[in-house]
């Protein structure tokens, strides 16, 4: 039985290193990580925790999964417990989870997340009451849980919470496919409403192209992500960087160039390069170039401080040139 601790004065409260704490497997998927920053600078601030966690007597901690976050992030030794020894069922710990974060600010998913978990729960429980005698149909326990579950969400009527079920399932789905950028849609259109969400599911989701971070430079909206984007770039800036560009041949290396020369006397002279394009230096290493071929490496990111030849980072390059 779900003992809830009307009487919190009489309850005694422990202490433990919050590094020997374990998180609840759901309340990542329910809330997702527990790592807050905003929150932890605000502990940090207090100088320690002052609300005890909730865990149960394997350390498991039921209420406070970003205190115990928060705690470790600012180097605290200990933080207060109350250790839930009323707590023996699973079905009850699951629960209790949920309604520790009833104060919690909650998006759509959060909301939906809840349902489902406290729908398990109803509906295990409900088909457990049935076992032990109490005549009812399976369809009358799975439609009283899910209205139940309802009920506790927030979110309103059952079929709100269904539409949400299967948007959740999509997200996870995408998830699981590595559809990053569909799932990334849903959670938009969630957040928004649960009925938009769901009207998305009827139709296919678009192909998304992901995109770098916003970098607004000569008409090029974002950062580089892949070798293409370094090209076009070096194309938009090699003239102010001091090449012209003979060829861009499929063969390594990528590009053969010329490029002025800046030693005192020979400032018109040109010097022929041979430059090979990567989004990242290492990936140079990684697809087993021959350094003696090549005489410069342009690359968005330079990663591999160890690069035998001239490398270029257009991430530094671009910094020293007019943005307008």
């Amino acid at each position: 039985m779900l003992f809830l601790w009307a009487d919190m004065s009489a309850i005694p409260v422990d202490s433990r290193d919050p590094r020997d704490l374990h998180d609840h497997p759901l309340n990542k998927t329910i809330y997702g990580i527990a790592d807050d920053l905003a929150f932890a600078a605000r502990v940090r601030a207090d100088g320690a925790i002052t609300s005890p966690l909730h865990i149960l007597p394997d350390n498991t901690v039921i209420s406070g999964h970003r205190r115990k976050h928060a705690a470790i992030a600012c180097g605290f030794p200990a933080v207060p417990v109350i250790v839930r020894y009323d707590l023996l069922d699973d079905l009850d710990i699951e629960l209790c989870l949920v309604r520790s974060n009833d104060q919690r600010e909650k998006t759509n998913e959060h909301k939906i997340r809840e349902y489902l978990a406290v729908l398990k729960v109803e509906q295990e429980k409900a088909k457990r009451r049935m076992l032990s005698g109490v005549k009812a149909s399976l369809g009358d326990v799975v439609g009283s849980a899910s209205s139940l579950a309802a009920e506790q969400s927030g979110l309103g009527k059952r079929k709100t919470c269904e539409k949400g079920a299967a948007v959740i399932k999509a997200i996870d789905d995408a998830v699981a496919a590595n559809r990053h950028a569909d799932a990334a849609i849903l959670r938009q259109y969630l957040h928004k409403s649960v009925h938009q969400a769901h009207k998305l599911l009827a139709a296919p989701l678009k192909k998304v192209d992901e995109f770098g971070p916003a970098l607004d430079f000569h008409g090029l909206r974002h950062e580089p992500i892949n070798e293409l984007g370094v090209v076009f770039l070096f194309g938009m800036v090699a003239e102010q960087l001091g090449f012209a560009v003979e060829a861009i041949r499929a063969p390594f290396p990528d590009c053969i160039a010329k490029r002025r020369k800046d030693n005192k006397g020979n400032s018109g002279r040109l010097q022929s390069v041979r430059i090979e394009f990567e989004f990242r230096s290492s990936n140079f290493k990684a697809h087993k170039h021959d350094a003696a071929e090549c005489d410069l490496l342009v690359c968005w990111t330079h990663d591999w401080p160890e690069c035998p030849i001239e490398v270029l980072e257009l991430a530094t390059a671009i910094k020293l040139l007019p943005h307008s």
